[in-house]
This record gives C-alpha cells, sequence and structure tokens, in this order.
C-alpha cells in the first residue's frame, strides 16, 4: 500500500481492502482520524 499526501488527521476512504493486509492499520498509524 502507497499513501499519496499528508494524511495527518484527515479522514481515510479506502477501497477494496482485503482484511488479510490489515491496511487500516497501516493508514491508522499515520494518525487518521476516521477510516471508512
Amino acid at each position: 500500500m502507497h499513501l499519496i499526501g499528508d494524511v495527518k488527521g484527515k479522514v481515510a476512504i479506502m477501497v477494496d481492502d482485503m482484511i488479510d493486509t490489515a491496511g487500516w492499520q497501516y493508514v491508522f498509524t499515520f494518525l487518521v482520524t476516521d477510516i471508512y
């Protein structure tokens, strides 16, 4: 997974993330406020 831009304090929208990759945990480490 690659993040483009600054996501600190932002809301992340993830499309088609596979549960076994745990992509939401990776994004959450960058201090996003919510993940949908």
